[in-house]
């Protein structure tokens, strides 16, 4: 399994690239590169919410309060400094609520190489997001863009680990370590697991599906 240093230049690295992309298609509008580079990071630390252990967690809370934090600026940009105490108030208990209540409830149910670390949770990832972003009233293409930069930033994690699975603890690589195949998963090994993920993915595809219909 990759360290949290080696995600977080992965991630940044894949961040860079997209932001790029984004920037030389002109499919956004360039306030949101902030949002989109961060997004893409947040995403390469997500498979670690099943860790309650050590820095990483840390890491990745900061970064998804930091891009709650600045969602909600964005939302408010318009009125920020005509309500700027309100402004400053819900930027900060966003912050506040992310890094250390969410953090604590993944903590109480979460398993390291779970279910976390699949396919399906990229995917419910990105539609959780979106849908979180189309209920804030964002602009549905910057919310798909914003979306599936999580998702890349996300799969980025999960493959970065199975390529550091192929070499084992004495470096040959040839000999994979036992963790190859626990990160890049289609689902959990376990059926109920397996089960919820799918309803939730496609709840979020319905919800999503009555958002887009009514914008």
């Amino acid at each position: 399994m990759a360290g949290y240093k080696a995600h977080l230049a992965t991630g940044m690295v894949i961040g860079g690239i997209s932001v790029a992309g984004v920037i030389m298609s002109g499919i956004v509008n360039p306030i949101y590169i902030p949002i989109i580079f961060i997004a893409v990071i947040a995403g390469s630390f997500l498979p670690d919410l099943d860790s309650d252990t050590g820095l990483p967690v840390k890491i990745l809370f900061s970064i998804l309060g930091l891009l709650g934090s600045m969602i909600v600026f964005y939302l408010l940009k318009d009125g920020f400094m005509t309500e700027l105490l309100k402004s400053l108030t819900l930027i900060m208990g966003c912050y506040a609520f992310i890094y250390f209540i969410l953090q604590r409830i993944f903590k109480s149910f979460t398993k390291h190489r779970g279910v976390f670390h699949s396919i399906i949770s990229v995917l419910i990832s990105i539609l959780g997001f979106n849908y979180l972003l189309l209920s804030l009233k964002m602009e549905i293409q910057e919310a798909g863009i914003i979306s599936l930069s999580l998702g890349v930033g996300y799969l980025g994690h999960l493959i970065l680990d199975e390529m550091n699975a192929v070499v084992n603890l004495s470096g040959l690589p040839f000999f994979p370590n036992k963790s190859l195949g626990s990160a890049l998963k289609l689902a959990s090994k376990s059926r109920k697991v397996n089960i919820g993920a799918i309803a939730i993915a496609i709840i979020l595809v319905y919800l999503n599906f009555v958002l887009i219909s009514n914008y």
